[in-house]
């Protein structure tokens, strides 16, 4: 495990561990609590579960299409699009009206920010480690996450438990949305070029 620090790269490592425990956290919340967020601020219960579907519909196009954006010549715009999309697109939940369609566009949206964000941390990991200490270096990154993907939904009950409604709740991740997208962003601007992995 002393190596993934070792030999300069402990700030690439550092950065990939919060982006990871950021952007988990952001998922699981939203994977958990959405369907109850979106009828706190006045859908229904089968309006809400349709916005829901479109989260994981706009998660699958993200999966189907960030993988050959990032191969591609497109791939600095596709990264930054997808930070300063994601927590644009958090803010513009919170502040729409409970007008189904509109709301259901978002969280489209949003699913696909959100995995695409998933993509890029998944994809970009294993170019940081050389070959030996590859899979400590990813799966240390990964426990991380999944560190975030149970802090989140606790975090979201919480905020529910002192009081905060959802649109509150919502303007809370704000913050957390805007640090995963800077460190991740950050991580994109220190990833190693091929030739310094041999």
């Amino acid at each position: 495990m002393s190596a993934i620090f070792a030999a300069g790269r402990a700030s690439r490592t550092l950065l990939l561990w919060v982006s990871f425990f950021l952007q988990l956290l952001m998922l699981y919340l939203l994977l958990s609590w959405l369907p109850t967020l979106l009828q706190g601020d006045g859908l229904t219960h089968a309006q809400a579960a349709g916005a829901q579907i479109g989260f994981n519909v706009g998660g699958g196009i993200a999966a189907l299409w960030i993988g050959s954006l990032l191969e591609a010549r497109w791939r600095t715009i596709s990264i930054v699009v997808t930070f300063v999309a994601l927590p644009l697109f958090v803010v513009l939940l919170a502040q729409s009206p409970p007008n189904p369609e509109l709301v259901s566009l978002i969280v489209l949206a949003l699913g696909c920010a959100v995995l695409a964000a998933q993509s890029f941390l998944y994809t970009t990991a294993p170019g940081l480690y050389p070959t030996p200490i590859r899979g400590s270096g990813v799966g240390a990154a990964v426990a991380l996450g999944r560190i975030g993907s149970i802090v989140g939904p606790l975090l979201a009950g919480a905020l529910k438990a002192i009081g905060h409604d959802s649109q509150r709740l919502l303007m809370d991740l704000v913050p957390i949305a805007i640090a995963g997208s800077l460190f991740a962003l950050w991580l994109a601007w220190r990833v190693p070029n091929r030739a310094e992995m041999t």
